[in-house]
């Protein structure tokens, strides 16, 4: 069978002190030996480009675009040792992916330019520059493979783009990521088997790059885990109550038109019952992102849109792509991205040495700040640095830019969507202000104007304070994880995240069912009401195993006086001793699981 035509470019990396010859591309027919990792599917290659890279040892290969398509105004550089490229052209949309054989496809307004690198040597198209056949790398060594263990499965994900972002890699080369598979899909589990089913099984005889051997105890631990779980899923504990959603959404409705209608009577109530209002959005929106509110993906994302959107004027996708790495690996240095918060603020004594961020940020430590950042914690950081900072620069920025990047009408619209209710969070409730006594009656001119936003910014000030301040009270006083171990799905939860005052029903209700931590990141799609009848099941669990698991309860002022604690001693760390060289051994003040 003769082969497709195809537009194809020849191109070849040469050492640094060689001249790199210009490549013309040329529509040919394509010799079937050269035609190498290109999937059986013949016909739906047609008119597609095609570039043949033979790697050399030391250098990347540089694809012009240009010379492949006088249609694209594109230069990108393809590192296949990271399974990604750069690009050096600001607003112009190109992602990857990585398929089959296939090493590389860029997508550039929906046409596909594959990139299949060559392991053997071809005849240079410029004569005058020619190449050096021992200088090609072997594949395997510009490789590596990434692993994933699933039900005694090991799947090869290094050409794998999961469709969630780099989250995957939290779980590679581990011992088994079943557990964190199972609670990432519990809602999509038949698609996902699917595409799960399409990755290639790596070699039982190949090593693993893990270092963690799991032990016959561990493996126990985790067969009762499993079963503790099935026991729970035939309890209807991981299905949705539509009563249940009923009236909390009702709830968030009557907060909101409490605040609307005081706007006229009292400013401060007001206040009040808007701050609440934004509270409630706040707890029903993390539980959508989970998509166990109401069960259903596609209206559990759309009420989060709206509701984070509308009630605090951020990025549901944004707050998602963030929160779903913390689930994954909770008080995990390099991992979870609740630890990675300096230079503003540091939860452990080894932040700044060992985070991501902390080594690019140490030169702007400040001893001072240090000291007292358990005082400017709730105040500064969350109240004014992250307020500012998530609500006017860095949603709005990474919506728009999702916005730009769209390439289908489903993209569009669901980032239209959140452009929409975030522009609503910053103009609805001002002109409530506004339109109200208190604002001005609406006839106040410009200046009352600004005093409506202003008062819009106090809210959400408080707002904030709020929630991040309950979001710190279950993790960061725990001990953290080094970023090379692997632990047990559920030792994460429950080693390092605490409940706080279950049996308080007050308590249950500021915090939005989060109280019981424990049972929500052992199970994070399971209804967030339910963690309660959950929770005697993880006990039973836990006294089973109590020399290896521990299940922590505090009360709700203690938990604030350890987090608070927490932040007093390591500020007190850094301001009496700055940053240590990254090499010096952990100490058991450290912290340190």
């Amino acid at each position: 069978m003769n082969p497709p035509t195809m537009t194809v470019g020849m191109m070849y990396s040469f050492p640094s002190n060689v001249e790199t010859p210009a490549i013309d591309v040329a529509t040919a027919a394509v010799e079937p030996e050269i035609i190498v990792g290109i999937p059986p599917n013949s016909d739906v290659m047609r008119d597609i480009t095609i570039v043949f890279w033979i790697p050399v040892f030391g250098e990347s290969p540089i694809i012009n675009a240009n010379a492949m398509d006088s249609g694209i105004n594109k230069s990108a550089i393809v590192r296949p040792e990271r399974n990604s490229f750069t690009s050096n052209v600001g607003d112009v949309d190109v992602t990857t992916a990585f398929i089959g054989e296939i090493d590389a496809v860029i997508l550039y307004k929906h046409k596909k330019i594959y990139i299949v690198v060559m392991d053997r040597v071809m005849n240079p198209c410029d004569d005058d520059h020619p190449r050096p056949r021992d200088s090609v790398r072997p594949r395997d060594s510009v490789r590596p493979r990434d692993t994933i263990t699933i039900e005694g499965t090991t799947y090869d994900i290094t050409d794998f783009k999961h469709p969630g972002g780099t989250v995957i890699h939290y779980a590679k080369d581990s011992p088994d990521a079943t557990e964190v598979f199972r609670e990432f899909h519990h809602r999509s589990s038949d698609r996902v088997n699917k595409v799960l089913q399409s990755l290639p099984i790596y070699p039982e005889s190949a090593p693993i790059a893990s270092e963690h051997v799991w032990t016959a105890r561990e493996k126990e631990m985790t067969a009762d885990f499993r079963e503790m779980r099935e026991k729970l899923v035939a309890q209807g504990c991981f299905e949705p109550d539509y009563i249940h959603v009923y009236f909390r959404l009702l709830e968030i409705a009557f907060y909101f038109g409490m605040g609307a209608w005081l706007a006229s009577y009292n400013i401060y109530a007001s206040i009040l019952s808007f701050i609440v209002f934004k509270t409630r959005c706040g707890w029903v929106q993390h539980e959508c992102g989970h998509v166990s509110f109401t069960g259903n993906k596609r209206v559990d994302r759309a009420i989060q849109t709206f509701i984070i959107g509308f009630g605090a004027g951020m990025s549901s996708s944004v707050w998602n792509s963030m929160h779903h790495r913390h689930h994954a690996t909770p008080q995990k240095i390099k991992h979870d991205i609740d630890l990675d918060t300096t230079p503003v603020v540091a939860f452990f004594n080894r932040a700044f040495e060992s985070n991501t961020n902390g080594t690019k940020t140490a030169r702007f430590m400040n001893r001072w700040w240090m000291r007292f950042q358990a005082w400017t914690f709730l105040p500064l950081v969350n109240g004014i640095f992250v307020h500012l900072f998530w609500i006017y620069y860095l949603h709005p920025k990474k919506v728009f830019h999702r916005l730009c990047s769209a390439t289908t009408r489903e993209q569009h619209a669901a980032a239209a969507f959140e452009v929409v209710c975030m522009s609503a969070s910053h103009i609805v409730i001002p002109l409530i202000f506004y339109t109200g006594r208190y604002g001005g009656g609406g006839g106040g001119g410009g200046s009352d104007l600004l005093w409506s936003y202003f008062l819009l910014m106090v809210v959400n000030f408080w707002n904030v304070i709020y929630m991040f301040g309950h979001f710190s009270l279950s993790h960061s006083f725990t001990d953290v994880v080094p970023a090379t171990k692997h632990i047990l799905w559920f030792e994460y939860a429950l080693h390092h995240t605490v409940n706080i005052s279950t049996k308080s029903a007050l308590v249950t209700w500021i915090m939005g069912y989060l109280n019981f931590q424990i049972e929500h990141h052992m199970f994070p799609s399971m209804p967030q009401y339910k963690n309660a009848i959950a929770a005697p099941y993880v006990r039973a669990f836990c006294e089973k195993w109590s020399s290896d698991l521990k299940y922590t309860e505090h009360s709700y002022k203690d938990a604030w006086r350890l987090m608070l604690s927490n932040l007093n001693q390591v500020g007190k760390h850094y301001y009496e001793h700055g940053i240590e060289p990254a090499k010096i051994p952990a100490h058991d003040h450290d912290h340190l699981d």
